[in-house]
């Protein structure tokens, strides 16, 4: 908690302080347990987004009364990440194929 609390201190969102503080924090939360797991691009760009998302709102987490802060982030984490997948399900697959040398 006092890591959250450290970075949560500095109001400027994209200061470099909060980044700063918010880089000590992210090895602990990258530790907590991920459920949502599946193979592909989507996955990697769902998980990028909801640390990106974390580190935007972090301020607004709020402990679960009668839960441990650490299962609390968990679900706060798991649930953003959930929606993520979601929101990128509906989008098409992307396609990054590189031209061929004769298309050139």
């Amino acid at each position: 908690m006092q890591l959250i609390e450290n970075t949560c201190r500095h109001s400027d969102v994209l200061g470099s302080e909060r980044r700063e503080a918010f880089t000590r924090l992210l090895p602990y939360l990258q530790e907590l347990p991920i459920y949502y797991k599946c193979p592909g691009l989507k996955y990697l760009q769902a998980l990028d987004q909801t640390w990106k998302w974390v580190a935007l709102n972090l301020c607004t987490f709020q402990v679960e009364p009668h839960k441990p802060i650490h299962s609390s982030l968990e679900k706060w984490i798991n649930k953003r990440l959930y929606q993520e997948m979601q929101i990128l399900k509906q989008q098409p697959e992307p396609d990054f194929l590189a031209p061929f040398l004769s298309d050139l």
